[in-house]
């Protein structure tokens, strides 16, 4: 339960740094994507539990990671001056957190 909270609070980061360069489509998809860590953490802290779809959203959220690695890394894409290798290095601890929750979920 630690990782994905620890997913959320860069997620908020996210949206105040995006808040911050005016990036409207960017803006709203961190926030959606927001949206579905608060729904997983209040699932799993309600006892509710996320079912099947715990595994699913993290295997989702790996891919997602996984494809922003190979597009940095492609593009050299930099954000306010910050390196190609600090954003490939945070956008991997998500990818490590996203694979750490799969492989929990899926051990059951």
């Amino acid at each position: 339960m630690a990782l994905p909270a620890i997913a959320e609070l860069g997620l908020l980061l996210a949206i105040g740094d995006r808040l911050l360069e005016r990036e409207v489509t960017s803006a709203v998809f961190v926030v959606l994507a927001n949206l579905g860590h608060l729904a997983m953490i209040a699932a799993v802290w309600a006892g509710t539990g996320a079912g099947a779809a715990l595994p699913l959203f993290a295997a989702l959220m790996l891919a997602g990671e996984l494809i922003k690695v190979v597009f940095l890394r492609t593009t050299g894409f930099t954000v306010r001056g910050h390196s190609t290798d600090l954003l490939t290095a945070l956008t991997a601890g998500y990818a490590a957190i996203a694979a750490a929750v799969l492989v929990l979920a899926v051990a059951g």
